[in-house]
């Protein structure tokens, strides 16, 4: 098993289709291979490998295709998926190769599986969908290739977070132009005004999650294209004014405040935009929230 994966490791199909043919029993050492990459790959992958593969109805290649996409091995997956390889197949998680092909950004191997049929409304483990993974990596083309093959522009994960949460978590401000923006030839399906308000089971909005971040680009962004400044969070009753106060994002707040946000909203338990200014000692809101 070793071997085999020395042989994607490298990329060599001409070896790794000869030592797939002289190996003997490989189903039964199926489960051996996750573990072995685990301790040959580098970070971050041993740390993504380091589980065992649940049912595999493919046999052995199915865990080499995950390895092969996250490595951008592209001949290497093309071999394995002419062998039979499933390109829909999940580990423990529920990541197929086409998930693990766009966390690791590998955007060539993403075609080819599409190519080989590969679901973009797969699910993992969390609910979330290849479009999540898409949108939180920040790449535009990956989004605008996945919205072009009509992938759901409103899917959400577990915690209610759509595509556009997913991007406003972890700063993308170019992937959530493209989430809220229409431009020509693109099939946007989706209408701006509710997706931009949408909100997980917490209740946060994508505009809560921008200003907890302190990202001001985003929160410019989305309040360009008319994001409900007043949304309450479900769990504290926050507004996003005081959702931005409270994580001591100084200019968030001050922005929300030159925009027209209700500086004396109080949340269900009390809790004002002057309390929490006070209690964090941004003095500069205190004296905004004040003029």
């Amino acid at each position: 098993m070793r071997r085999l994966l020395r042989e994607v490791l490298e990329g060599s199909t001409k070896r790794l289709l000869k030592s797939l043919a002289l190996t003997d029993d490989v189903r039964s050492s199926a489960n051996c291979l996750v573990s072995i990459a685990a301790s040959d790959l580098p970070q971050p992958l041993s740390r993504f490998f380091l589980r065992l593969p649940g049912v595999n109805p493919n046999g052995f290649l199915c865990p080499l295709l995950h390895i092969a996409c996250a490595l951008g091995r592209l001949e290497c997956v093309q071999l394995l998926l002419r062998l039979g390889a499933s390109s829909n197949w999940f580990m423990e998680d529920y990541q197929t190769p086409l998930h693990v092909a766009f966390l690791f950004e590998r955007y060539d191997v993403c075609r080819v599986l599409v190519a080989a049929g590969a679901s973009i409304e797969a699910r993992d483990g969390d609910g979330r969908a290849v479009l999540h993974t898409a949108a939180s990596k920040g790449n535009v083309e990956a989004v605008r290739f996945l919205l072009e093959l009509a992938a759901d522009a409103y899917v959400v994960d577990h915690n209610g977070y759509s595509a556009l949460h997913a991007a406003a978590e972890q700063a993308q401000a170019a992937t959530a132009r493209e989430l809220l923006e229409e431009e020509p030839g693109l099939a946007l399906l989706l209408s701006l005004n509710h997706h931009i308000n949408a909100k997980g089971r917490d209740g946060m909005s994508a505009l809560h999650h921008a200003c907890q971040l302190g990202w001001l680009q985003a929160v410019e962004l989305l309040l360009d294209k008319k994001a409900n400044v007043e949304d309450v969070e479900l769990e504290t009753g926050f507004s996003c004014l005081l959702r931005a106060i409270d994580s001591q994002q100084l200019s968030a707040a001050s922005l929300l405040v030159k925009k027209g946000a209700n500086r004396s909203f109080v949340a269900r338990t009390g809790t004002s935009a002057l309390h929490l200014a006070s209690r964090q000692g941004m003095t500069s809101v205190l004296e905004l929230l004040l003029s």
